[in-house]
């Protein structure tokens, strides 16, 4: 077309966050970044839209694990699971199956992962108080082994996910439902000045 086009351009290996509050349009955004794989039609409005193809968006949706790789979530297999945490086989639960989801994908080098908060297992997502010390949070993984990713690149949408958010290279604030740079050292200062105030809810 000979012209030139400007806007967001996702990286190989970054992570990108979506943030924002409730219905603001986080995962309309997720949902046209991935169709962008399809084919387009002349006036679909996706003239400018291209993703590659490949990418996957696991969820919590409970499936049956034949040999599923719960690898790095998961230093020990579930109760009423058997196996090895690189090969478990049962039905698994919510963030047993997205473990296995997200693993799969890193194994196979997708180029990108999207991580839709409405659809994700929050425990496996982000440190919880009462979590076994044997699973890992991605948010955790994370910070401690950001190499694990290799290539495949990150995208994330929530607003309850900070301390993933907080991994983020960059940060997409939507607003009334238009989209906002965010800067990633401020949403980090002020998450801790958040969690600050969240000590006064404890008696």
């Amino acid at each position: 077309s000979q012209k030139t086009i400007t806007g967001l351009g996702i990286k190989r290996g970054e992570i990108l966050a979506i943030t924002g509050s409730n219905a603001e349009g986080k995962s309309t955004l997720l949902s046209a970044i991935q169709a962008g794989e399809d084919d387009h039609a002349p006036g679909d409005g996706r003239e400018y839209l291209v993703t590659i193809p490949g990418g996957v968006a696991p969820d919590a949706t409970n499936i049956e694990l034949l040999g599923g790789d719960l690898r790095p979530f998961f230093k020990k297999i579930p109760p009423g699971m058997t196996g090895t945490p690189d090969s478990v086989f049962g039905q698994g639960s919510g963030s047993a199956s997205m473990a296995s989801r997200i693993s799969g994908a890193i194994r196979k080098q997708v180029p990108y992962i999207i991580i839709d908060e409405d659809r994700a297992a929050q425990n496996l997502m982000v440190p919880c108080y009462m979590s076994s010390p044997d699973v890992q949070s991605l948010a955790a993984l994370l910070a401690d082994h950001r190499d694990w990713l290799h290539e495949t690149s990150l995208i994330i949408a929530g607003s309850g996910l900070e301390l993933l958010i907080a991994q983020a290279d960059r940060i997409i604030r939507l607003d009334k439902h238009q989209a906002y740079a965010q800067s990633v050292t401020g949403f980090r200062e002020g998450l801790r000045d958040f969690f600050d105030t969240l000590s006064k809810f404890i008696p």
